[in-house]
């Protein structure tokens, strides 16, 4: 099953905050539909709803696979990092909100250029972005530099499968950065995926699926 979240793609947008709506409409859906012990698969910010999903008490997910994703990307992106310090109204939100739609589309053609290195699917990645409400785009961002589970993830008991890119840092580096954020973690394994950027799974199709069938299988 997968879930689209709200005001991206063609689904209507929330107004913010978004993110913390779209985890208690998430926990809402799961209660409702009495779903047993389900597994949790999330990309990138998926991954980090995921990890603050199964921090809460009596949560009912039995495994979390994580692809790319940090328990405070903020901490990665922004020295000095301070979660309280993330706002809303930035001249960089600003700036990106009030682009025309011609700067809009050139800033995500040169992101999905570093998002992937297959350029068969630059373009999707692309047009994920263009489609997305541009107030969800921004803001929705800065729900995640705002989220930071370092401290929190202590409270994860479940199993949490971790697939990472190695670009376009290198795997010693990007080990070191996974090992930061995750140190607080009970338990957790850890794969790099080598010539892979953020979208792994169109990166390394094949080494991504048996990944995720050999975690699944555990």
């Amino acid at each position: 099953m997968f879930l689209h979240l709200r005001g991206l793609g063609t689904v209507p947008p929330i107004e913010k905050p978004w993110l913390p709506k779209i985890k208690k409409e998430i926990e809402t859906y799961v209660a409702s539909e009495k779903l047993k012990n389900p597994i949790v698969i999330g990309h990138s910010l998926g991954g980090t709803l995921a990890l603050w999903l199964a921090t809460e008490e009596g949560h009912p997910y039995s495994k979390l696979i994580l692809v790319d994703a940090l328990a405070a990307t903020g901490a990665l992106m922004i020295p000095n990092y301070k979660s309280e310090d993330i706002a809303y109204d930035t001249p960089y939100n600003n700036q990106q909100l009030q682009m025309s739609k011609e700067a809009f589309e050139k800033m995500a053609d040169q992101m999905a250029m570093g998002m992937s290195l297959n350029k068969e699917k630059r373009g999707q990645i692309k047009e994920w972005m263009l489609q997305a409400d541009r107030e969800t785009f921004v803001y929705g961002f800065t729900d995640l530099l705002k989220l930071d589970l370092r401290e929190s993830i202590a409270e994860i008991s479940i199993p949490v499968t971790i697939l990472a890119a190695s670009h376009p840092y290198g795997e010693t580096m990007a080990r070191k950065t996974f090992s930061e954020q995750f140190k607080n973690l009970k338990e957790y394994e850890i794969e790099f995926a080598t010539d892979a950027a953020h979208f792994v799974m169109y990166d390394r199709p094949i080494w991504f699926l048996e990944k995720v069938k050999k975690s699944l299988s555990n």
